[in-house]
């Protein structure tokens, strides 16, 4: 008698003893140390919103929720946090989810699109993969959505190579979809630095102008030919992978310490340390907009500019312009009075 083992995906249990390589992953997903972290998607729950939860029409290309960039190619589309209803969806072993991803295209075009970028092109490669996400909304001009996975071999590296899963076609109604393909082998390849898979789902192979609006939620990306259920791993532990590539401090009260005790080097200078709360992908890129350094005697300077000029993956040095320190004092930045809300540092290590 044939062997049988059930997993539900779900919407409906499915037998998933087809073949040595689908009992051997759902043998890693339910016994091994790494089950945790099956799926390769970070933030698929789109649970973290470091940047912020609402971006405004454009037809320029931007990070959104954490490790998702809006591809707009000369579409026009506004990306938001968008709450669920209690009860809207229930998913086994995840209850009912908080947020998910609406990405409302205006006018549509050819890759307008969601993307995740992945670390490492090797990931996956020559095998079997599977996409799964929860998603309702309406379908772009030529009628579904079009997902891919392009292999891209990082600087001097060989060209990109894109493999196509099946289009999807989605409904006014919340439902998972999957689809499988088959990775090429990197074989032959040249791999150079800050090599990706990257993700996309979107309007990738038409033309038309019409609009559509993509609602979606628990994306995952798993080897195998089964989609399994969404992988909810701790708040804590999606945040801490969301900051490996992009930290960002936004105080909400006045005088908050955003850095530790450093010096003035000059009237004009003073340079601080911050620490950060995980080692980041590599060295990190700053911005940030108007804060505020404090000496010992509190006494507050604004600081209206901020480099990076020494740094680790996991500690940056700020080089802050201020106007009338008082040299070789040690001085804090902090949030300023005013600023509220609207001041803030990032820290930027994105693929």
């Amino acid at each position: 008698m044939a062997k049988k083992a059930f997993v539900y995906d779900g919407t409906q249990w499915v037998d998933i003893a087809q073949s040595t390589t689908d009992l051997t992953n759902y043998a890693n997903m339910t016994t091994t140390p790494i089950s945790g972290f099956r799926n390769a998607i970070i933030n698929g729950g789109f649970d973290i919103w470091q940047r912020g939860t609402s971006f405004a029409s454009s037809t320029s290309s931007a990070w959104t929720a954490d490790r998702w960039y809006a591809n707009r190619s000369n579409g026009t589309s506004s990306v938001s946090r968008i709450s669920f209803t209690p009860g809207e969806l229930s998913i086994p072993g995840n209850g009912s989810p908080d947020y998910f991803l609406r990405h409302a295209v205006t006018i549509g075009n050819d890759f307008t699109e969601i993307q995740q970028r992945i670390e490492n092109v090797n990931t996956f490669a020559g095998q079997t993969v599977t996409l799964s996400f929860w998603a309702k909304g309406t379908n772009p001009g030529d009628g579904s959505y079009s997902a891919r996975l392009a292999q891209t071999f990082g600087t001097g590296g060989s060209t990109t190579v894109s493999t196509w899963f099946n289009p999807i076609t989605i409904t006014s109604s919340w439902a998972r979809y999957s689809v499988t393909t088959t990775l090429p082998s990197v074989a032959g390849k040249t791999i150079g630095a800050e090599s990706f898979v990257q993700l996309v789902i979107g309007q990738s192979n038409s033309t038309s102008t019409a609009a559509w609006t993509l609602d979606i939620w628990g994306v995952q990306l798993e080897a195998g030919s089964i989609a399994t259920p969404f992988e909810h791993r701790p708040i804590g532990t999606e945040l801490a992978l969301c900051q490996r590539y992009y930290y960002r401090v936004t105080p909400t009260v006045d005088g908050q310490w955003l850095s530790g005790f450093g010096t003035a080097r000059s009237t004009t200078e003073v340079l601080v340390p911050v620490f950060l709360p995980v080692t980041m992908r590599t060295i990190p890129t700053f911005t940030g907009s108007q804060t505020a350094v404090a000496d010992t005697f509190n006494t507050r300077i604004v600081a209206t500019t901020g480099v990076i000029t020494s740094a680790q993956p996991n500690i940056a040095g700020l080089s802050l312009g201020v106007t009338g320190a008082v040299q070789y004092r040690p001085y804090v930045m902090l949030n300023n009075s005013g600023q509220i809300g609207t001041s803030f540092m990032a820290f930027d290590a994105e693929l």
